[in-house]
């Protein structure tokens, strides 16, 4: 039995709308991590630039119709690729003070950037190791997105996912629904909704009779992220029945 061809060698001869059809295709949806370095004043990121730059002139010349590059700051040109619509943020929890100033203020630091993002991904704070600021920070993390339609809530699988080994970051990450027991994580996202509805209510006291109080209409979405190369099950953008667990 002769080898199975693995290469389509007629592509060229294709007509261009459905070249340019296949390419749009290929743009397909990523985890972009993504850490504001404040010392620097820069964004940087462990995720890889799109493939589909990387193939021929003509695919990146599709591609760049559809990617923006962001994630600029005053001092730094935005650098990274993103497809709005498709591509999700992700901002882990870094360092030994967990999310603070620079998540609250997110859209201040990093410019030209907030009005791109329509899924964001956070991580779960353990109790243990939660700073008393972290909810109210991821609070008005969430806020910096005006065109915010989902958050998924990366759940840890480790003690502290800030004491990764060195070089770990640099591994490509995708997010897959979390399995286990359901009913746990059930109360693990009711506890974190209670969170936040507390430190609205917190906020709604301190609010002038005259203005509104806060609001919060977003879903959260248990996620634990798996390394991409290791992947057994299709990204949560491609999952099928069933679907995910939405806290709303």
């Amino acid at each position: 039995m002769p080898a199975k061809c693995q290469t389509f060698h007629l592509f060229s001869l294709l007509p261009t709308e459905l070249r340019l059809e296949i390419w749009r295709q290929k743009c397909l949806p990523r985890v972009v991590q993504v850490r504001y370095d404040q010392e620097n004043d820069r964004c940087l990121s462990t995720t890889r630039p799109p493939m589909v730059l990387q193939i021929c002139r003509e695919s990146r010349h599709e591609a760049l119709r559809l990617y923006v590059k962001i994630f600029g700051t005053r001092s730094h040109a935005g650098d990274i690729y993103f497809l709005p619509g498709r591509d999700v943020l992700y901002l882990p929890r870094c360092g030994g003070m967990g999310y603070g100033d620079t998540a609250r203020e997110f859209s201040k630091n990093v410019i030209g950037t907030v009005e791109h993002v329509h899924s964001l991904a956070i991580d779960h704070v353990k109790p243990e190791i939660r700073r008393p600021w972290e909810t109210y920070s991821k609070l008005c993390l969430m806020r910096n997105f005006p065109n915010l339609d989902e958050t998924f809530l990366i759940l840890s699988t480790s003690t502290n996912d800030s004491n990764r080994r060195q070089g770990q970051d640099s591994e490509q990450i995708e997010f897959v629904d979390p399995g286990g027991d359901h009913q746990a994580i059930s109360q693990l996202m009711d506890n974190v909704k209670s969170s936040f509805i507390y430190e609205l209510d917190s906020e709604a006291e301190n609010c002038d009779d005259d203005e509104d109080s806060p609001q919060l209409h977003l879903e959260l979405i248990p996620k634990r992220k798996i390394p991409k190369a290791k992947r057994t099950t299709t990204p949560h953008l491609q999952n099928q029945p069933p679907p995910p667990m939405r806290y709303v």
